[in-house]
C-alpha cells in the first residue's frame, strides 16, 4: 500500500511515538530508524509496521507501507539517504535481578544514555536500571546512539527505595571516592551514574561506596558517557580476558 499524505493515520501515529514518550507506552510501541539499525534489528526482533521508499529488500515486517521522501524526512525529523522506517514493539521490563546493573540516576542526554546503553553491552553488564526521572530509552536518539542495545539489554524501571530493596551492593561515581584502579568489586553489584549537574540521588549515595577515576589536575572532569564507558571496563565480566 502506498501512503502519499502527512494526514494519514499511520504517519501521524509514527509521527507521534517519535515526539511523545507517553503515547509510547500507551502504544507500546516505538520509533526506530537509520538502515544499518533496522537491518540488524530485524533479525531478532519482530518489526510490526515498516515504512519504506524502497520495494525492495526490505526488513520482513507484518505491515509494510510504501511512503513518499518527503513523508519519511516528515516521520524521522532527518533529511538522509535512509529508506526505511519502523514502528517496532517496545520489549517487557524485566524483573530479574542482574548481578552487575547499570543505574541511570536522572541522566537527561540520550545520546550519553544511549553510549553507555552500548558500553555496558560490550563490557557484560547484565542489567539497566532506570530511575525515576532519566530520559526514556525508547527516545529515538536513545535508541540510535545505543546502536539497538536498548533492546537486547533488559531493562528495569524505578525508584531509588525500589533499588535500596534490592539489597544489592551500590557502586557510586564521584570525584571524592577511592580510585577504581584500586577497587575490588564484590560479585554482585550495581553502579549508578548520578545526573550530569546533580550528582547522585543523595539516598543512594547515602548507601553507596564511592569511585572515582583518577586524572591530571588539569581535567576537570568527563562526560558521563566517557567516565561511565571507563568504570565499566574496569568494574565488568571483560576484564582480564
Amino acid at each position: 500500500m502506498h501512503l502519499t499524505s502527512l494526514k494519514n493515520s499511520i504517519v501521524q501515529k509514527a509521527l507521534r511515538l517519535r515526539i511523545d514518550k507517553t503515547f509510547r507506552y500507551t502504544e507500546g510501541l516505538c520509533l526506530v530508524f537509520k538502515d544499518h539499525l533496522l537491518e540488524e534489528l530485524a533479525q531478532s526482533h519482530p518489526i510490526e509496521v515498516l515504512l519504506t521508499l524502497d520495494p525492495y529488500q526490505n526488513p520482513h515486517a507484518k505491515e509494510t507501507f510504501f511512503v513518499t521522501k518527503e513523508i519519511l524526512e516528515k516521520i524521522t525529523g532527518l533529511a538522509s539517504q535512509d529508506k526505511w522506517a519502523a514502528l517496532v514493539k517496545i520489549p517487557p521490563f524485566s524483573a530479574k535481578k542482574g548481578e552487575k546493573i547499570l543505574v541511570f540516576d536522572r541522566l537527561q542526554d540520550p545520546g550519553n544514555v544511549g553510549t553507555l546503553m552500548r558500553s555496558m553491552e560490550a563490557f557484560g553488564f547484565d542489567q539497566a536500571f532506570f530511575l525515576d526521572s532519566s530520559v526514556d530509552p525508547f527516545n529515538e536518539k536513545t535508541i540510535r546512539s545505543s546502536m539497538g542495545a536498548v533492546f537486547r539489554v533488559p531493562i528495569r524501571m524505578g525508584s531509588p527505595k525500589e533499588l535500596l530493596e534490592e539489597n544489592i551492593p551500590l557502586i557510586g561515581a564521584d570525584m571524592e571516592g577511592v580510585s577504581i584502579e584500586t577497587f575490588s568489586p564484590p560479585a554482585s553489584f550495581a553502579l549508578i551514574l548520578g545526573h550530569e549537574g546533580q550528582g547522585i540521588d543523595p539516598l543512594l549515595k547515602k548507601h553507596s561506596t564511592q569511585v572515582k577515576i583518577p586524572m591530571l589536575s588539569t581535567t576537570e572532569s568527563l562526560n558521563v558517557a566517557q567516565a561511565g564507558a571507563i568504570l565499566l571496563y574496569f568494574l565488568g565480566k571483560t576484564r582480564g580476558l
